[in-house]
């Protein structure tokens, strides 16, 4: 069988939950299977680490390291300048038709010919975009679908309705759906309708990071930064990320504890809001690496993940995997993956969540959470997963 995947979520992130998903499906199919990914450019690091593909380095043929690359003299860079904007004018672009030509443009043609080419049994892309739906004539096509968050809160993306329509075009024209959680096909029943049920399985992620990766190291981030809790990922609106720190904020200075935050730099709003909760000391950025992920897990007192929504919630099998207690916003998918290995609490009660991380305080509880959280790790792989995409696969085939 050979199934052919494209480079949508690889162009779109350089990390993230669904190019993680992605390269640790194809890492993890059985020998049968024959997989194609047409990708030459990208700034992926799971591509990067997984050698899943040949990758090139992109040499802008506009950027100054390739303007006139064997001579250097006086007001070479203005020259540089003065180029840059003539390509860029609109003058310019409309006389000679000028193209910048990118990684994402190039590797989005590297797609369409292998589409065109036919050579392969089963087509997996992996976004919404609707570009291949011309050119892969009758050959079947999967679409996963991870959650339905531009669905449910419109209002927090700009490019809310393209996504909806898009993913909506796709399920409809899809052989197959695949649903990360039951609360994902609940929802893409409840908007798309019942039809959507039978044609929708559901098969869990895994967990990429593995104890027995980080045995022979230990970063002592409790000596780094005292007694903390930690939120992974990134604080759009509805991760509910500000009113937890809100929430929180004299717990932590009564108690002498911090957050420690991985992704993207804070915000001049949050650090605003952090400095008028006088807690700026308190709430510390920190961006991780895989191996260091793992140690800032291992080392907090828990994970705390207050979002309204998430279709799967992969840092909560990372945090079993480290062996650190749970705390979890009482909603969407969280109780059908953590089931009783977590502390729950009302998303949107100041006190419920103060409350949870009063609790987690009490090492006997910790204790208990993370022996229940080992056990419920038991019931996700990344082979499983890949296993069963395969076996959906097939079954397209027979």
């Amino acid at each position: 069988m050979k199934i052919l995947y494209d480079t949508q979520c690889f162009d779109i992130q350089k990390f993230g939950g669904i190019s993680r998903y992605f390269c640790e499906i194809m890492k993890n199919l059985p020998s049968n299977a024959e997989f194609s990914l047409p990708c030459i450019y990208s700034y992926n690091e799971y591509l990067k680490q997984t050698n899943l593909v040949k990758l090139k380095e992109f040499k802008d043929p506009n950027s100054f390291e390739c303007f006139l690359p064997s001579m250097n003299f006086i007001g070479k860079k203005q020259l540089y300048s003065l180029k840059k904007r003539l390509l860029s004018s609109r003058f310019f672009k409309k006389r000679f038709h000028q193209q910048n030509i990118s990684p994402v443009v190039i590797n989005k043609q590297e797609c369409i010919k292998t589409l065109q080419a036919k050579d392969f049994d089963i087509f997996h892309p992996t976004y919404f975009d609707p570009y291949f739906l011309e050119y892969i004539g009758k050959k079947p096509f999967v679409l996963t679908i991870h959650d339905m968050i531009y669905e449910l809160y419109p209002e927090f993306f700009s490019n809310a309705d393209e996504i909806i329509r898009n993913k909506k075009l796709l399920a409809e024209k899809a052989a197959k759906i695949i649903a990360v959680s039951n609360k994902t096909k609940e929802d893409i029943v409840k908007f798309y309708g019942s039809s959507f049920a039978d044609k929708t399985e559901v098969v869990y992620h895994g967990s990429s990071l593995k104890m027995s990766d980080f045995a022979n190291e230990n970063i002592d981030f409790k000596t780094m930064f005292g007694r903390y809790f930690l939120y992974t990922g990134t604080r759009n609106i509805y991760k509910n990320f500000l009113f937890m720190i809100e929430s929180c904020a004299e717990f932590l200075i009564e108690k002498d504890l911090k957050i420690v935050c991985s992704g993207s730099p804070f915000s001049n709003i949050e650090q605003k809001l952090f400095d008028s909760l006088n807690i700026s000391d308190r709430i510390i950025h920190y961006f991780a690496s895989d191996n260091k992920l793992f140690w800032l897990y291992k080392n907090a007192l828990a994970l705390i993940f207050p979002s309204y929504y998430e279709g799967f919630g992969i840092p909560i099998l990372e945090a079993f995997e480290a062996e650190t207690p749970c705390l979890l916003a009482k909603s969407s998918c969280f109780p059908e993956i953590a089931e009783n290995a977590a502390l729950y609490f009302d998303p949107k009660s100041k006190n419920e969540i103060v409350l949870a991380m009063s609790r987690i305080l009490d090492q006997n509880l910790a204790t208990e959470l993370t022996l229940k959280g080992k056990q419920r790790l038991s019931d996700f792989s990344w082979e499983k997963t890949a296993e069963q995409t395969f076996n959906i696969y097939k079954s397209l085939l027979d």
